[in-house]
């Protein structure tokens, strides 16, 4: 999405850079690799807007997904496409389209019990990291442990989850004025890194371009100005770039 923000000065900083190389080939990336999580109404119009201007792609792989699920016995297919239906809202088409195939495998592999089991474990562990008094933090909590048995092995899912509790406790305080300022620090670090860290950062062009629509939106949203970008503060930036 779009939209112009030259009024309020910052559209200049946030115009793709050029002469970044992007590796060829399909790169993907975890929906939780983020540097702050920003839960808002701007937030909200722009995450639907995009799922509503890729719906006939979406529609295409959904209908993939289900002619393969569908011969599973019913009450498994009923709970992988709601599995699917769930990931769905949380991936760009372009990383959903790599994924799909990846969730179908797992209908077949995968036991319900199983699913369940590490559910309840992640579930568990995260409970003794995060305020659980935070209805914030609740709500990215049951959305992290929902997708992270969809999207990590055994392995590392437990690595991944401290990882998450690191992204939701810094982005507990989601009111205008942290938003704000948040949304400047990103920005200026964008400015500030170079050409092969961006791409380290963001894996794709896709990702890389959705970003800067999506702070666009939140300079609208809270009226940022390049004053406000240029203050974020040499300390602030380290710490950031630390998490």
């Amino acid at each position: 999405m779009k939209i112009s923000s030259l009024e309020y000065g910052v559209a200049a900083l946030l115009e793709p850079r050029e002469g970044i190389l992007w590796p060829a080939g399909v790169r993907t990336y975890s929906i939780w690799e983020r540097s702050v999580l920003i839960e808002n109404a701007a937030s909200r119009f722009f995450w639907a807007n995009i799922i509503e201007q890729e719906a006939p792609e979406r529609a295409i792989i959904r209908d993939g997904v289900e002619n393969v699920i569908l011969r599973l016995p019913s009450a498994r297919s009923r709970s992988w496409m709601a599995e699917y239906d769930f990931m769905a809202k949380m991936l760009g088409a372009d990383q959903l389209v790599i994924y799909a195939p990846a969730l179908v495998q797992l209908a077949h592999l995968m036991p319900n019990q199983l699913k369940q089991y590490r559910r309840k474990m992640v579930a568990r562990f995260l409970k003794r990291l995060l305020p659980l008094d935070q209805p914030f933090v609740m709500r990215q909590m049951r959305k992290f442990v929902r997708s992270s048995v969809l999207l990590y092995s055994s392995n590392t899912i437990f690595e991944k989850a401290e990882m998450f509790a690191v992204l939701v406790k810094g982005s507990t305080d989601q009111s205008a004025r942290a938003n704000k300022h948040r949304v400047a620090t990103i920005i200026r670090m964008l400015q500030l890194m170079t050409n092969d860290e961006i791409v380290r950062h963001f894996k794709t062009v896709e990702r890389y371009l959705t970003e800067l629509d999506f702070l666009e939106a939140q300079c609208k949203y809270y009226r940022i100005y390049p004053k406000d970008i240029y203050e974020v503060s040499v300390l602030e930036l380290r710490q950031a770039l630390s998490g």
